[in-house]
């Protein structure tokens, strides 16, 4: 008897094997047969970098004091403009003719009385040719180049300028003659 009884065990196991090997299989193939099918849907990512640049002009600059009279002051300081472009970026900028551009030329003023200045980047008078002038015709003369033309780096890149300040009429009235002009970058 105790054989039968290990038969009998052992055929227990076998059937409990085969059925549980059966119920894998259904499992499997119900798996399978889930997972048979497939979709699919495309998606475009983008991202749209600007070419920007940024312009920083000087803050109040003076020219000091002069007399009536005086002679004309030749590349007097007139602080840096720093101009910021990303890498090859092609730029250009300029000054537009100021509170009190007439023909040509920018004027520091004081009530009536006026005392004319050209701005400069090294030996290039410094005009707008339309970008921000009062004048759309201003261009600091026609012979001159009005603008500086350039190429960005993506760093800050420093631009010196200078005034050449006309010879102080004798008619100048004492006190402060000012001017205020507006640099542009145009990229």
């Amino acid at each position: 008897m105790f054989r039968f009884s290990q038969i009998i065990t052992q055929q227990r196991l076998i059937m409990k094997k085969i059925i549980a090997t059966a119920i894998s299989s259904v499992l499997f193939v119900t798996a399978h047969d889930a997972l048979a099918g497939q979709a699919g849907s495309n998606t475009t990512y983008s991202l749209t970098v600007t070419a920007t640049c940024s312009i920083t002009s000087p803050n109040a600059v003076s020219f000091g004091t002069s007399a009536a009279s005086d002679p004309a002051q030749i590349d007097v300081n007139a602080g840096t403009v720093q101009i910021t472009c990303p890498a090859d970026k092609s730029y250009a900028f300029g000054v537009n003719g100021g509170q009190n551009y007439l023909t040509g030329t920018h004027f520091l003023k004081n009530g009536s009385s006026l005392i004319g200045y050209q701005l400069k980047n090294g030996n290039n008078l410094l005009g707008d040719v339309g970008l921000n002038a009062k004048d759309p015709s201003y261009t600091e003369g026609t012979t001159e180049n009005a603008v500086v033309n350039a190429t960005g780096t993506g760093s800050a890149q420093n631009y010196p300028i200078t005034a050449d300040i006309a010879a102080i009429p004798s008619t100048a009235i004492a006190g402060i003659h000012s001017d205020t002009v507006t640099y542009t970058v145009a990229f």
